[in-house]
């Protein structure tokens, strides 16, 4: 019953870490396209004046 209890709580955190390092890689690879035309030096980058 251990045993059978421990392989299931080990399936299951490696497929929590597999999903959660999908939603991260897939949310990096969204920033970083959102971001891409506000870099350094870009007019929505500089201060702004109040």
């Amino acid at each position: 019953m251990i045993t059978a209890a421990s392989d299931a709580f080990d399936s299951a955190y490696f497929t929590v870490v597999i999903v959660v390092t999908a939603v991260m890689a897939a949310g990096a690879v969204v920033t970083g396209l959102l971001l891409r035309h506000h870099g350094p030096g870009s007019a929505l980058s500089a201060p702004t004046h109040h």
